[in-house]
């Protein structure tokens, strides 16, 4: 069985009819989900772009594999091993394709991929050199790049792709297809850059009080990018020029899948869709990433697994799953073995029926070692943990946009996120987290000790 991990940046879920967008169109992604397997709650562990792929394709936590910034302020130690590694051990070719020079071999993320398109390296920098637009409030450009389609990141990305694929059509294959969109700048080719009229983008709900309760550190990072200068126009037109390269995507994201089916690879090839992940659309008075957050619309991603007559069609898995989970779950399924120090959880039983859930919780990290968030979401429950102050939880069954912060109201249900977060933080070893500080209202340490 082949395998082709197709990963769109900074995509969010909740911009896919397939998860239940009622205002954007992404066909192909949406036939890809009815062909396979959608996770409604899958997380992505760090969401930055080279930290959240390095969990994906060693299986391990950021603390874990210490790649914790965008390269080159930090790389991925070559004592990892990596998905691609595995394979490549046992005879695939292995591809890699993008126009990211973020995930160049140099950065660590090329071991055990045997192509690297050196042509693409930084293609996706240079676009910025084609700009047409405006560099709105918080720096969040948006606009039309004067490069025609045919010539534009995404169609390169898909071209190198679709020609690796039929020069190694006989062989067993994994390729990862790395699109660079929808990510900053938001300046897709005409006439994506005009696909949705930007009144009639919705616009989530912001109370007037909606920092009441926060963390003080949030309203002086949204202060210091000038989104509090943003107004609902800002918003909607920066919203618009991001769905249009959502919009791009997904028509080369087809395109590829009719190759595949041209050349009888589809019925033995796993594909992976996913996302690094999520992207602020007015949010909390955010755009893009905005600063270090661990709210749901960066950390929530798109994840869906095919495979004809190997996985079932049409089904929703409801469970919580993570990033790490993929490897485990890729390698049970092409009969490989997994590596020692794999962190991941296999989630092959919930993709095939046989169980709905394979984890309580989902484990969330960002931050730097001078200011660290740590975080831990349930079906339920999601609390946020930083031990300079202002931590948050939220009833995510009541609160899905994470508007009301809890912490000082449900004190049981704090005591008992601390202790389980505690715990993984210890079986995980970080080194980022000063333990000590998470004293009140748990078991001491040396309760662990043994």
């Amino acid at each position: 069985m082949n395998l082709v991990v197709i990963m769109s940046d900074q995509l969010r879920a909740s911009s896919l009819g397939c998860y239940g967008s009622r205002w954007t169109e992404t066909p192909n992604i949406d036939r890809l989900a009815r062909d396979g397997v959608l996770f409604s709650r899958a997380f992505i562990e760090w969401p930055t772009s080279f930290p959240a792929r390095c969990c994906v394709v060693t299986g391990r936590h950021v603390k874990t594999h210490r790649a914790g910034h965008n390269y080159p302020g930090s790389y991925l130690p070559e004592s990892e091993i990596t998905l691609a590694e595995v394979l490549s051990e046992h005879g695939y070719a292995t591809g890699y394709v993008s126009s990211w020079a973020g995930v160049a071999p140099e950065t660590g993320l090329g071991q055990g991929f045997q192509f690297y398109d050196e042509e693409l390296r930084g293609v996706s920098t240079k676009m910025r050199s084609y700009f047409k637009g405006e560099r709105g409030v918080g720096g969040i450009a948006y606009g039309v790049t004067e490069v025609p389609e045919e010539k534009y990141q995404t169609a390169l990305e898909t071209r190198s792709a679709v020609n690796w694929v039929r020069q190694h059509s006989s062989e067993r294959f994994f390729l990862w297809l790395d699109y660079r969109d929808p990510h900053p700048f938001f300046a897709p080719p005409h006439p994506y850059d005009e696909k949705y009229d930007w009144r009639d983008v919705p616009l989530p709900p912001r109370p007037p009080d909606e920092f009441r309760g926060k963390p003080e550190r949030q309203e002086r990072a949204r202060r210091s990018r000038g989104f509090d200068k943003m107004g609902d126009s800002d918003i909607q037109k920066a919203v618009a020029h991001y769905e249009g390269e959502v919009a791009l995507v997904d028509k080369y994201t087809g395109l590829f899948m009719e190759e595949l089916e041209g050349l009888g690879l589809r019925d033995r090839t796993l594909v992976v869709f996913l996302s690094d992940h999520g992207t602020f659309n007015g949010e909390h008075g955010l755009l893009g990433k905005g600063t270090i957050y661990l709210y749901e619309p960066l950390v929530h991603i798109p994840l869906i697994l095919a495979c004809p007559g190997r996985l079932p069609a049409g089904r929703v898995v409801d469970g919580l799953v993570e990033g790490i989970d993929i490897m485990p779950t890729v390698l049970e399924l092409l009969g490989l073995p997994r590596p020692g120090g794999v962190q991941g959880v296999s989630f092959l039983p919930l993709a095939e029926g046989r169980a709905e859930r394979t984890r309580a919780e989902v484990y969330l990290e960002h931050g730097s070692p001078r200011d660290p968030l740590r975080g831990i979401r349930t079906e339920k429950w999601k609390y946020v943990y930083s031990p300079n102050g202002g931590c948050e939880l939220y009833d995510l069954e009541r609160d899905p946009y994470e508007l009301s912060n809890l912490v000082d109201e449900e004190e049981d249900t704090v005591r008992d996120m601390q202790r389980r977060l505690l715990d993984w933080e210890i079986k995980t070893d970080d080194l980022f987290l000063p333990l000590t500080k998470l004293r009140r209202g748990r078991r001491a340490l040396s309760d662990y000790e043994e």
